[in-house]
């Protein structure tokens, strides 16, 4: 797990110190996946200089006591995503429960209750698809454990818009179906056990923007 880890998990959460981003990173998780996201987003550097959007496959009612847990945890600001949402570096959006998630043309979050893709709602096929349409190369999509194969449409446009793909290996998923689709179809760019995604993303931040 990356060494800044361990920083307050209020620090740096002032909103006075968001900045309007250039570049997202697109998580996606099923199955397994809570778990998972209390590894990975904790892991990563308070001052990540990219905002966040995270699909995780969960009925409404949930999600909100996920992100809740989740901010306590992490250096970022973690909240359930909300109709018209500002993206912000420093700050990690959660897909409400019954309710996919975009970006829509002016850069804000859009949520809709659309028919489901591949039986789910959220579905993360929806959220990368959209994160190209505005961000172009400038997109990180990360696959998480989980049942099916959502994402691998999702990845296979940021690998095609230039961006960088991340998924999980089969030995720390506990159900090794969406990261395996996204590999088995030749999109990922690294495959990593989920104690170094959070360095893997950190990482594709810097090479993605240049920094």
């Amino acid at each position: 797990m990356a060494a800044h880890a361990s920083q307050p998990a209020d620090l740096d959460k002032s909103p006075e110190r968001q900045l309007a981003p250039r570049l997202i990173v697109v998580i996606g998780a099923s199955t397994g996946g809570p778990r998972a996201l209390t590894k990975v987003i904790p892991a990563l550097r308070h001052d990540l200089p990219a905002a966040v959007l995270v699909v995780q496959h969960m009925p409404a009612g949930f999600t909100r006591s996920l992100a809740g847990r989740l901010d306590l945890l992490a250096g970022l600001k973690v909240q359930e995503a909300t109709q018209g949402a500002s993206l912000n570096c420093g700050k990690v959006l959660l897909a409400p429960g019954g309710h996919h998630m975009a970006v829509g043309k002016d850069g804000h979050v859009l949520l809709n209750r659309e028919r489901p893709i591949h039986g789910v709602r959220p579905a993360v096929d929806i959220t990368m698809a959209s994160a190209v349409n505005y961000f172009g190369r400038m997109v990180i999509g990360v696959v998480l454990t989980g049942m099916g194969r959502d994402g691998t449409y999702g990845a296979r446009l940021i690998r095609q818009a230039g961006g960088f793909v991340i998924a999980e290996d089969e030995a720390t998923s506990i159900v090794w179906g969406m990261p395996r689709s996204v590999i088995e179809a030749g999109i990922a760019n690294d495959v990593k056990p989920l104690d170094e995604i959070a360095t893997a993303i950190e990482r594709a931040v810097q090479n993605v923007a240049g920094i």
